[in-house]
């Protein structure tokens, strides 16, 4: 069991590091210059795979993950031209708002603390 599972992490890296480098080089969206693939999840029967990116422009989000969604089909097309797998998988990407998250905590704990009494 576990044998597979390092062979789907394995797998999630190659497909992370290739749709990298298909997204910032064949794409032609300018959009997608912004985006950042920070992370691939493969389902166990290498069906799917959500692609969890950052986008540098925020007011942009939702429009382009919709463009990106919409390229899937290409960035598949051309990972199974470029990764040698018996199936290449479906792909579908997901906003990845990890980075905007840790800022906003960030931001919150090196403000200064209003409700303490100092004594």
């Amino acid at each position: 069991m576990a044998h597979n599972y390092d062979r789907r992490l394995r797998v999630a890296d190659l497909l992370k590091h290739e749709l990298a480098k298909l997204i910032l080089g064949q794409s032609r969206d300018p959009r997608f210059v912004f985006v950042s693939v920070t992370d691939v999840e493969i389902s166990k029967d290498y069906a799917n795979a959500k692609v969890f990116v950052t986008i540098l422009n925020d007011e942009q989000v939702n429009e382009i993950i919709l463009a990106l969604n919409k390229a899937a089909g290409f960035f598949r097309h051309e990972l199974a031209r470029a990764v040698n797998l018996r199936t290449t998988p479906k792909l579908h990407f997901h906003y990845d708002d990890t980075i905007r998250q840790g800022q906003k905590i960030s931001q919150l704990l090196q403000k200064p603390s209003t409700d303490s009494t100092e004594e």
